[in-house]
């Protein structure tokens, strides 16, 4: 077993056109590949 590495990371939100809105973004990649990650709710979180 291999002991994992912690890395700093820091995640802001940034304005979109609907005021309605918020985008959240990482300063590095935090899934691999070309997967995607979009919850309409925190439940669904």
């Amino acid at each position: 077993m291999t002991p994992e590495t912690m890395i700093p990371t820091n995640v802001y939100a940034e304005m979109t056109p609907n005021p309605r809105t918020m985008k959240f973004v990482a300063d590095r990649l935090l899934i691999e590949g070309n997967a995607v990650a979009e919850f309409a709710s925190a439940a669904e979180a």
